[in-house]
């Protein structure tokens, strides 16, 4: 009898345990292990993310006891707060030490937040300890996720269009007793692949749950069809997301196509909280991938002492992808400093959050920093980005005041109510009588190079500078509303030449092609001023121009030329000139004088 008295007791305890488990997550709009980047220019700022009222209700009655903040520097006079008037007095706050570049907890100790139906913002108040912003920022987005106060008032940046920033690395510390199991389905990643070839459908998964997820059910449906149903097996904790895949057999029918993903159940419950469980993508089926070329434009400055990590970055993506890098260096608040004759202002429109910073291919949500392994790491996430245009330019000097670009465009898919758009921007190389500030000095060199043992002042010819942009974000009518595959649409426009432009010989024109659905650019190409890009996808010329090109031992040979050879996929990857496999490949050969492409087929 006393043995089931016993058993009896636990199983009370256990029930009761259960009805009422006291848990505490981490509720934020990023991974909450790690910072990306520096948000914002201002030393002493402030940030906020805001939770809406739809999603305060599944919480409510919990507790907000303290705030989860990524400083992007060292930082000092760091208060945290719980608001629901930005512009109003805090409802709790809490000062603390200072706090080190990372992820901290900080705990409301005289108090916390119950959480009602109403929306509220969850922040914090800071002083950089360097001379960046100590203000963190993630790669995720979310409308509500990056708020700010970099002393011109309170402002969201992820909705102004201008910005569309990425999500502040900040968490509510909600404590509860039996907070809902909710994941979120933060994104679906576009993919371009060939007809009825397999592709991976894929996006990320995002846990807002105090316990772990490890079987999600989810649903995707391909331009409003039947839905299929997927399982995926992950572990995922609390505050971390991690990204999902769902094998697909491939499609048959060209152009642009939507997928849709929805997040059905996790461990077999229903998420909690439908209106965060669906994210959609566009997947193109195309007959070949276009020759890629990656767009970097970089926020500079000769006054600013980290820049020489950009100056690096440029001159090895330049050496490693001469034919796949376009770089544009766009120099900002040189004239403070009595540095004249390097600002752009047609560049005005484009900010950074940071110097050195840059914008791969126009994207706010790749506002990275230019030094080699980060521009590298883009370069490959990005090769397998969605892209159906390839772009080629030539420009002709007219005179020492104008120059006629043109852009030609082949789309590889039929597109109806096509939205592109081309920009094209001169830059100046070989821009002498500079001193570039250098605070780099005992760095790493493969972060710095030779800046790693220069001193606080270096005389440096400057490359890339932007001089001007016509169309910031692209020109009226330049691409028309409906293209056919492979048959290259060409865009005029005559250039002049900006009075800062020291020598029309060190000029380069660029074109870039955007899709202006995303406000991304999708493609690019560049040339000297007077000269063609390389048509590497376009068309093959001339046999009887081409040397004869052989294959040996997987490597590829041009009998009886004498000059540089470099390999490519068909998608614009560099590939070595060694064991090369079966498949299409695009071969470029240089001496300098002549330069021939030919696609070869192994």
């Amino acid at each position: 009898m006393k043995k089931i008295h016993l058993l009896l007791s636990v199983l009370l305890c256990a029930v009761l345990t259960a009805k009422a488990q006291t848990n505490t997550i981490s509720w934020g709009y990023c991974n909450a292990s790690s910072v990306t980047n520096i948000f914002g220019e201002a030393t002493t700022a402030k940030g906020a993310i805001y939770i809406p009222a739809e999603i305060a209700k599944i919480y409510e009655g919990a507790k907000v006891t303290g705030v989860r903040v990524g400083f992007g520097n060292n930082a000092t006079n760091v208060k945290i707060f719980v608001t629901e008037d930005l512009n109003g007095s805090p409802i709790i706050e809490e000062s603390t030490t200072d706090c080190v570049r990372g992820m901290k907890n900080i705990s409301f100790t005289t108090g916390s937040y119950t959480i009602t139906e109403k929306g509220f913002y969850v922040g914090y108040s800071c002083t950089s300890a360097t001379a960046d912003s100590p203000i963190g920022i993630s790669d995720l987005y979310d409308e509500n996720g990056c708020w700010a106060d970099l002393g011109d008032g309170w402002k969201n940046y992820s909705a102004d269009p201008a910005y569309k920033s990425s999500a502040l690395c900040i968490f509510a510390r909600i404590k509860g007793d039996n907070l809902p199991k909710d994941f979120a389905l933060l994104d679906v990643n576009s993919l371009a692949q060939k007809k009825d070839t397999p592709f991976t459908i894929s996006g990320t998964l995002m846990s807002r749950s105090p316990k772990l997820g490890r079987v999600f059910r989810i649903a995707y449906s391909i331009d409003g069809g039947e839905e299929t149903i997927a399982e995926v097996n992950k572990q995922i904790g609390t505050g971390v997301s991690k990204s999902f895949e769902i094998e697909h057999p491939g499609l048959s029918e060209s152009g642009n196509h939507t997928v849709v993903c929805r997040l059905l159940t996790v461990d077999g419950v229903e998420d909690p909280y439908e209106a965060n469980n669906t994210a959609s993508g566009t997947i193109g089926i195309v007959g070949r991938f276009p020759f890629y070329r990656m767009v970097v434009e970089k926020g500079t400055g000769t006054w600013c002492q980290y820049c020489p990590r950009g100056i690096w970055g440029f001159e090895k993506m330049m050496e490693k992808y001469p034919d796949n890098f376009i770089g544009i260096a766009v120099h900002k608040n040189e004239d403070t400093y009595g540095r004249y004759g390097l600002e752009c202002s047609s560049y005005n429109a484009l900010t950074f959050s940071s110097y050195p910073s840059a914008y791969v291919n126009r994207n706010p949500r790749m506002n990275v920093s230019p030094i080699p392994a980060v521009l590298e790491a883009a370069y490959q996430a990005t090769c397998g980005d969605l892209r159906l245009g390839e772009v080629n330019v030539k420009s002709e000097l007219v005179n020492s005041n104008t120059i006629n670009a043109t852009a030609t465009t082949t789309f590889v898919s039929d597109i109806n109510n096509a939205d592109y758009s081309i920009s094209f921007v001169l830059t100046e190389d070989n821009v002498s009588g500079y001193y570039q500030s250098n605070g780099c000095k005992g760095m790493p060199y493969d972060e710095v190079g030779p800046f790693s043992t220069e001193g606080s002042a270096v005389a440096v010819d400057m490359q890339h500078v932007a001089r001007e942009i016509f169309g910031f974000r692209g020109l009226e009518n330049s691409i028309p509303t409906t293209v056919k595959a492979e048959e290259p649409v060409t865009f005029t426009k005559t250039l002049t030449i900006p009075a800062s432009v020291r020598d029309v010989k060190n000029l380069n024109v660029i074109a870039m092609l955007f899709n202006n659905r995303t406000g991304l650019i999708e493609n690019a190409a560049q040339a000297r001023v007077g000269e063609a890009s390389v048509e590497t996808a376009i068309a093959d010329i001339d046999d009887s121009l081409v040397p004869e090109i052989g294959v040996t031992g997987g490597k590829v040979v041009c009998t009886g030329f004498d000059g540089d050879i470099r390999v490519y996929t068909v998608d614009g990857k560099q590939v070595a000139n060694q064991n090369l496999g079966r498949g299409i490949y695009i071969v470029k050969a240089s001496n300098g004088k002549q330069t021939f492409v030919k696609r070869i087929a192994l």
